[in-house]
């Protein structure tokens, strides 16, 4: 990870973390994306990217509430695909 997106991933999990709090609800998440969330949530089971991959893999259920953590959801759109792909594999 570089300085840069070090710097991005603290700002924007700061900014998250105000916003919606440690855990983003997934209706709140579809609205960060700009996307439905029936459609984010066929997205995230079918889809190949990187990035829709790791949040699938983050993804926290209690109950039938789905949450994903901010940090993480914060990594999945700072971190290029690259490193995402190597997170994913280290797991």
């Amino acid at each position: 990870m570089s300085v840069h997106e070090s710097h991005a991933l603290k700002q924007l999990s700061a900014e998250l973390r105000d916003q919606f709090g440690i855990l983003i609800r997934n209706s709140d998440l579809a609205k960060l994306l700009q996307i439905s969330p029936a459609n984010m949530q066929k997205t995230l089971r079918t889809s190949r990217d990187p990035r829709a991959r790791y949040i699938a893999k983050i993804k926290r259920r209690f109950g039938r509430r789905v949450f994903f953590p901010t940090r993480w959801v914060a990594e999945a759109l700072v971190l290029d695909e690259d490193e995402l792909r190597l997170r994913l594999e280290s797991d």
